[in-house]
């Protein structure tokens, strides 16, 4: 999900939302794209969160991280991971990254997930029950 969920942004604000896990019951990896093709919306920049002190590090793991920005197709695509923590998976609820975007349009709009996927120690898959998007609102 992302947070803030709602956003109040007027033509050209810079704007900064972090990307949160919910709720998971030991998690080790997970993937999901996030597309900007709205030609209200373009990425600036993104950080994934990999010091000790963030969700996916918990328990002295290691954050591994696939990464692309799609420019063409105007799409982030993320595959993160956990390694060598004790114990493998994770539990609870945390930011995973944050991601800047410029607004450009005029009119409320929002940002989506696609193609989410989490997975449990055993490469099980993880039920997503709900995926937030994050509404952009006109000031």
């Amino acid at each position: 999900m992302f947070h803030p969920r709602k956003v109040k942004v007027q033509t050209n604000d810079s704007f900064t939302v972090e990307v949160l896990v919910e709720e998971v019951i030991n998690l080790i990896g997970l993937s999901f794209q996030i597309p900007y093709d709205d030609p209200a919306v373009d990425l600036v920049i993104y950080e994934i969160y990999e010091s000790e002190t963030s969700f996916l590090a918990k328990q002295n793991a290691t954050v591994l991280s696939i990464e692309e920005n799609d420019e063409v197709n105007h799409v982030l695509k993320i595959t993160l991971g956990r390694a060598a923590g004790d114990p493998v998976g994770v539990d609870g609820t945390g930011a995973i990254m944050n991601i800047t975007f410029q607004f450009t349009g005029s009119s409320d709009t929002q940002i989506n997930f696609q193609n989410c996927q989490m997975q449990g120690p055993e490469m099980q898959e993880i039920t997503i029950n709900e995926i937030v998007e994050c509404i952009l609102e006109v000031k």
